[in-house]
């Protein structure tokens, strides 16, 4: 297989030597062997293919109890980039910025244990697990009783009425 610059040029030999010797870093990607979709690069940001992977995944923000909605979240490192945590599934998720700070910023912790389940753990030392969202199979026309249509993106919008859950989250 020829070298290729950005998967589209096929490069010839001299040519791919050259640009690779005077590269100042590189990326490792790491692929499905299958799909060829991106599951992990060995930097700081996720590739758009990992943003979108996660926004399915995770449908809304993964504090117990906050039900943002994916367009308003910060894809969060579990485990911080700067002490080694990796750019991939197993230790990203999407956050809305007000748990995102409270991660960072308070006595509350946080770790995946697997299946994109995430285990918080409050000041008390209280224990609460977050499971990802069961994925929507399905849409319908949605109408709200007097303010006229809702479209599909006000849903999951900071303040927005249909966000409020049922039990109240773990302050």
């Amino acid at each position: 297989m020829a070298p290729e610059l950005n998967g589209h040029h096929v490069l010839d030999p001299e040519s791919a030597r050259l640009l690779a010797g005077a590269a100042s870093g590189w990326n490792r990607v790491l692929t499905d062997p299958v799909s060829g979709d991106v599951l992990a690069v060995d930097r700081y940001r996720p590739s758009a293919a990992l943003r979108r992977y996660l926004s399915a995944r995770d449908g809304r923000c993964r504090f117990p109890g906050c039900c943002i909605g994916a367009a308003w979240l910060d894809v969060d490192h579990t485990e911080d980039a700067m002490h080694g945590g990796a750019t991939t599934v197993g230790n990203l998720a999407g956050l809305c910025r007000r748990h995102h700070l409270l991660k960072h910023h308070s006595q509350w912790t946080v770790q995946q244990v697997g299946g994109g389940t995430l285990e918080w753990r409050s000041p008390t030392g209280k224990a609460y697990s977050d499971r990802p969202p069961v994925p929507a199979t399905w849409t319908a026309l949605l109408r709200e009783q007097d303010d006229g249509p809702l479209s599909l993106g006000q849903l999951g919008a900071p303040g927005h009425r249909a966000c409020h859950a049922p039990d109240p989250p773990p302050f």
